[in-house]
């Protein structure tokens, strides 16, 4: 049996209305979740920020000769670490100098 205008029309308003507090749910959601990402990335980019402060008054106040024993110090303690950091360093190192160079074209 075909369904008269107005249960048609009824039906497409709970619809409507069903979808509208869906979307209200779900933006208040993602809002929220978005509010709580900032405030994760607040407190990461503060972390950051003093991590970066202490390395430059270190680095500012620190003699050659000490550095060079405290990294000394370091690779004795961790020299896996230190392999696989000088390893990371050189490979993105490479990248960065190879990619600066123009393919080189086939048949030329």
């Amino acid at each position: 049996m075909l369904p008269t205008i107005k249960e048609a029309v009824t039906a497409v308003n709970d619809a409507r209305n069903a979808t509208a507090q869906l979307l209200d749910k779900t933006g208040a959601g993602s809002a929220e979740t978005l509010r709580a990402a900032a405030t994760s990335l607040d407190g990461f980019a503060d972390r950051t920020e003093r991590r970066f402060i202490a390395a430059s008054d270190f680095v500012g106040t620190c003699e050659t000769g000490t550095m060079l024993h405290d990294l000394r110090r370091i690779v004795r303690r961790h020299p896996g670490s230190f392999l696989l950091a000088a390893a990371a360093v050189a490979a993105t190192l490479g990248y960065a100098a190879g990619s600066t160079k123009k393919p080189a074209r086939l048949g030329s």
